[in-house]
């Protein structure tokens, strides 16, 4: 009997649990459902409001659904450019394979120092050939050596740079190269992380000689290779670095000398750099 009571229970909980939750859903939860309705309605008015405002301002024109292929189709031609443009710069900025070998090596004093030492002697021969006057300030302007460099790797394109510096003015045929100075680094590092990826080495350097000549040098800076041809050194500096001018001064050399000048000029080489070209330096011969 019991059980026969239980079993009827059963199904009357049942009846009535879905008879409350029935009763629930119609006093309470649809009157929720429609006052939050009623509340959405002010919200998306204003956000249709705010569409309209949006495609009817003049620096969102063509920024609606309706022109994402044409954007992306923008946005990727730009993005090609800008890789193009990189590959460019790089290019501009490319050493010269046994340069690049040697700073990729341990960084070895006196293999730097006899390097330097040959370089010398060779613009001065070269200068003499010329007619032009290395003063005692230009060859000692080459760089040096010094304990408290942090990456001395990077003393080879330095004195890459400096020699090609001064085979220019040799070859410009300036009456005389006054002197050259190093001028400290700068690193410029990526937004992410600080990485040094390129190295900017400024050097100033002082010539005396006819308008002329000083004219061509300048011409002759920001060149390279086939673009040396306007000024006819396309094939004696074959291996010269683009120079980035930052500053010059050119004024007259003395009032009864007018056709010769005093030029100083500061220009900046550029060196792609990377953490894994950074070694430690070996003094032993």
């Amino acid at each position: 009997m019991e059980r026969a009571a239980a079993n009827k229970f059963v199904p009357s909980a049942i009846l009535l649990l879905t008879l409350l939750l029935a009763a629930f859903y119609v006093a309470v939860f649809r009157p929720l459902r429609s006052r939050a309705a009623t509340l959405d309605a002010p919200l998306q008015a204003l956000w249709q409001e705010y569409l309209a405002t949006n495609r009817a301002c003049a620096a969102c024109v063509g920024l609606g659904p309706e022109f994402l292929g044409e954007r992306r189709a923008q946005l990727t031609a730009a993005a090609t450019n800008l890789a193009a443009t990189v590959q460019w710069a790089r290019g501009r900025m490319a050493l010269p394979d046994p340069i690049r070998d040697v700073m990729d090596e341990p960084f070895r004093l006196i293999e730097f120092l006899n390097e330097r030492q040959n370089l010398g002697e060779q613009l001065g021969r070269l200068a003499k050939q010329k007619g032009v006057t290395l003063a005692p300030g230009a060859l000692g302007g080459l760089p040096e050596y010094s304990i408290d460099l942090p990456e001395p790797a990077l003393l080879w394109p330095r004195l890459y740079m400096a020699t090609q510096l001064l085979l220019t003015a040799i070859h410009c045929q300036v009456g005389t190269v006054s002197a050259l100075t190093q001028l400290p680094a700068e690193t410029h590092r990526s937004a992410a992380g600080g990485v040094g990826f390129l190295e900017a080495m400024p050097m100033r350097l002082e010539l005396v000689g006819p308008a002329e000549a000083l004219h061509r040098f300048l011409m002759s800076l920001p060149g390279r290779g086939p673009e040396l041809a306007g000024v006819a050194l396309d094939q004696v500096l074959t291996n010269k670095p683009a120079f980035y001018f930052e500053q010059f001064l050119l004024r007259k050399s003395a009032p009864t000398r007018p056709q010769e000048g005093q030029l100083e000029v500061t220009v900046r080489g550029f060196v792609p750099w990377v953490a894994e070209h950074i070694r430690q330096p070996n003094l032993e011969p």
